[in-house]
């Protein structure tokens, strides 16, 4: 549970946006534990009935061996029936945090207006591949969120593990015990895996995203790093959390990559502003006014404030 340090200020409807964003991130981890139940029970079900069996053994033909290694059919079926299912859930809710985000920025900026909005959340939608309807969302091709779901890693582990089974010629027992292990208990090609990897922090990301667009369309040039503290919380969002920050200040956290006191990164470009802390991270940086900024660091008017207005 995620506890602040003491009571401090905080930019209205901040609390709201992380609470919302670690909420979903963990429902999502238990719908793609349920995705691969499921793809664990369509396989063996696909297989049990396809295959030729003689005593409880699997033949080896050249019909098994063609069976094991054509999974066309279940893929699309899969797709369509379960994955898509979930990628239209994750859209929702990205959705979702589309309207905290309007709450927040409403509070807390006095240059919040409509169009900036609607220019964000265009941004944000077509960035994912999401298409808003008057009556329901959509995932698009070839869109980010398409592409989540076309994993092919689970899928070749499979036929590889039910060819070798076909071959060998084993009993039903131990081929259901060879599917699980390709399919549950395998650390590198496991559907499990594949959102692990890719979309573990798909909601903070998301909202960090956004979070900045706003900033930038409404000249908020103040941060305030929020989120608490928990036992596993990097040392360097310790250190920051509750803190104001320039852009300035902000954008040379880069420099601290992979130091102890630093951000922990080795996917890419480090962006601060979306991945904050590093991998898993939880925490955000808040826009906020710069009569706030001014009240919670007080030194920040006198270096900034009459080159601020400068520009």
């Amino acid at each position: 549970m995620w506890k602040l340090k003491k009571k401090r200020m905080r930019p209205k409807y901040s609390k709201a946006r992380i609470s919302l964003v670690s909420k979903l991130e963990q429902a999502l981890s238990g719908k793609v534990e349920g995705l691969q139940r499921n793809f664990y029970n369509l396989v063996l079900d696909y297989y049990r009935s396809k295959l030729s069996v003689s005593e409880n053994v699997i033949k080896n033909t050249k019909s098994n061996l063609n069976i094991a290694t054509d999974l066309s059919a279940l893929e699309e079926s899969f797709f369509k029936k379960q994955t898509s299912k979930l990628l239209v859930w994750i859209a929702r809710r990205m959705v979702e945090v589309n309207g905290v985000n309007r709450q927040y920025f409403k509070a807390n900026s006095n240059d919040y207006n409509r169009n900036v909005v609607k220019r964000v959340e265009s941004n944000m939608l077509a960035a994912y591949g999401i298409k808003v309807g008057p009556k329901k969302v959509t995932i698009k091709k070839g869109g980010w969120l398409y592409s989540l779901g076309q994993f092919k890693d689970p899928y070749m582990r499979v036929k590889q593990e039910a060819l070798n089974a076909v071959r060998a010629g084993i009993s039903l027992d131990d081929f259901r015990k060879t599917i699980k292990s390709a399919v549950v208990d395998s650390k590198t090609q496991s559907i499990k895996r594949h959102f692990y990897t890719h979309a573990n922090d798909t909601f903070a990301e998301y909202n960090r995203q956004a979070s900045k667009q706003y900033a930038d369309k409404l000249n908020m040039k103040y941060f305030m790093y929020n989120g608490g503290v928990i036992d596993t919380t990097r040392l360097f969002c310790e250190n920051r959390d509750g803190k104001v920050f320039t852009s300035e200040e902000i954008d040379d956290w880069h420099l601290l990559i992979n130091r102890k006191d630093g951000p922990q990164w080795s996917g890419g470009i480090y962006d601060p502003y979306v991945h904050c802390g590093g991998f898993n991270c939880r925490h955000d940086l808040d826009p906020i006014s710069e009569k706030l900024a001014f009240r919670l660091r007080p030194e920040l008017k006198s270096t900034f404030g009459k080159e601020r207005k400068k520009k």
